[in-house]
């Protein structure tokens, strides 16, 4: 499994599930008999995104937010902190993922215990589940992105580090999330208003959200992993 471009004329079988994955990104000899899975057809996600498309709702009451195992830059806490203080977004409820390795995990829970409508999930074991309250989500770039579009939940995402902007900027492309940028590249304040900017306008338009999370869905099925395996199975078969 590759997401660098890298690949060994020895491999018989190389997997890049990313977006942005392409063959043009890779060089091997010709007559190499190496086998490409390329694309976010075979995103292999848990047995719990497959054949469960979400139903559309025509409002947003609640919003998915994940930002990260570890958060460093505390964007969870960023992002709730600018849509609690807007008049027509606080009324909203806000359910944010935090792993094991968030570093401002007491500062979430101090939040919860003092707003109502935020839910701090902590060592998620039903995540689809808590994916498919929501009507609509805020992810950084990885594989939560690709979980959230099997369920055809619209996304608002974002980069903050520079081996996610690709995805970003692909999944942009495509009309598959709405794009508010990367968070190095501009303040605080710009980056909230970027962010509330964006849930207002999905709010609004049920229309925008139904078109970006449909071509979400057709490109992220949650079928990948059973593609993966029935590759493996055929090279297998050809020992």
């Amino acid at each position: 499994m590759d997401d660098m471009g890298i690949c060994s004329d020895f491999v018989e079988l190389l997997i890049n599930y990313n977006i942005y994955a392409s063959r043009e990104m890779y060089k091997v000899k010709e007559g190499s008999e190496v086998r490409f899975l390329l694309g976010s057809a075979y995103a292999p996600l848990r047995k719990e995104f497959r054949n469960n498309e979400n139903v559309k709702s025509e409002t947003v009451k609640n919003v998915f937010i994940s930002t990260g195992g570890s958060d460093k830059y505390n964007l969870a806490g960023t992002i709730l902190e600018c849509v609690l203080k807007d008049e027509r977004l606080k009324e909203l409820t806000y359910h944010v993922i935090c792993g094991k390795m968030n570093l401002h995990a007491e500062a979430l829970k101090k939040l919860e215990e003092q707003c109502s409508n935020v839910c701090i999930h902590q060592n998620v074991t039903n995540m689809a589940e808590i994916m498919q309250k929501c009507e609509l989500a805020i992810s950084a770039a990885g594989s939560t992105m690709y979980e959230l579009a099997a369920l055809s939940i619209p996304i608002i995402t974002f980069s903050f580090a520079e081996n996610q902007k690709t995805a970003v900027k692909t999944f942009e492309s495509k009309n598959a999330a709405v794009s508010v940028g990367d968070y190095t590249d501009s303040d605080k304040r710009d980056f909230q208003m970027r962010i509330t900017d964006a849930i207002k306008d999905l709010c609004k338009n049920g229309n925008k959200r139904s078109e970006i999370a449909a071509n979400a869905r057709y490109m992220v099925d949650g079928s990948g992993a059973i593609r993966i395996a029935q590759a493996l199975a055929e090279c297998c078969d050809t020992v």
